[in-house]
C-alpha cells in the first residue's frame, strides 16, 4: 500500500494521458500488424499501437491532410486534426467543453 496515495495522482494532473482500443479483430491486426490474432501471435507482436496513434496525432501538422482514411476511426480522427491544423491543446480544450466534468478525486 501506498502511505499516501494522493500524492501519486497529484503527479499525473496535467498529464496527457493516450489509449487505443482495439476492440475488433480487424483493429487488432491492422494496428499490431498481424495475419491473424492468435494469442501467440498477438503477444509477441512487435507493432507499437500507442506509438502510431501519437505519430497519427502529433506529425507535422503539413502533413495532417494526407493521413489515410482507411476506418471510421481515422476518417475522423483527419477531419478533427484538420479543423484544428494539428493543435493537440486546441483539441483537448475543444473536447472538454463537449464532455462532463470529471469528478475531483481529491475531495473525497
Amino acid at each position: 500500500m501506498l502511505p499516501n496515495k494522493w500524492d501519486v495522482m497529484q503527479k499525473f494532473v496535467g498529464v496527457t494521458r493516450f489509449e487505443v482500443k482495439l476492440e475488433t479483430i480487424g483493429k487488432v491486426r491492422d494496428y499490431l500488424n498481424l495475419q491473424d490474432t492468435y494469442i501467440n501471435e498477438v503477444l509477441n507482436a512487435e507493432a507499437n499501437p500507442i506509438l502510431i496513434m501519437y505519430n497519427k496525432i502529433f506529425g507535422n501538422s503539413s502533413d495532417v491532410p494526407n493521413i489515410q482514411s482507411n476506418s471510421y476511426d481515422d476518417f475522423g480522427m483527419r477531419i478533427i486534426l484538420s479543423k484544428y491544423n494539428g493543435d493537440i491543446k486546441a483539441i483537448e480544450m475543444a473536447l472538454k467543453s463537449c464532455l462532463p466534468p470529471v469528478q475531483d478525486l481529491t475531495n473525497e
